[in-house]
């Protein structure tokens, strides 16, 4: 037999108040549960926004997204006899594709 099936009621309740009583000096006695008053985040370790490595870190892949798009020459005009499938414009043995750069449209050609 379990030794809680035991215990009359009130020696239940009293081990219930007992455990939320420890449980509640362990809680912090100021600021909010659910958000801390001040933030766990140290400036300089690696992964934090503010760190010269996550800046490197991001700077390197928006810069790496960026040259990605414009490996190949933009031209701002197709040549002529170019003809439209889809999301790409065919012009002899060259396919394009149509891109933005800044507000002006560009054409950049698509490796197969």
């Amino acid at each position: 037999m379990d030794i809680i099936e035991h215990l009359s009621s009130r020696a239940r309740i009293g081990i219930a108040a007992i455990g939320i009583a420890l449980g509640a000096l362990a809680l912090p006695a100021t600021g909010a549960l659910i958000a801390p008053s001040t933030a766990h985040a140290v400036v300089g370790r690696p992964l934090t926004p503010v760190s010269y490595a996550g800046m490197a870190r991001r700077t390197a892949r928006r810069t790496a997204r960026r040259t990605v798009a414009y490996t190949s020459a933009a031209m701002t005009t197709l040549p002529a006899g170019c003809v439209a499938a889809g999301a790409y414009y065919t012009c002899g043995a060259t396919r394009y594709q149509q891109a933005y750069d800044g507000g002006n449209v560009v054409y950049i050609e698509v490796d197969d």
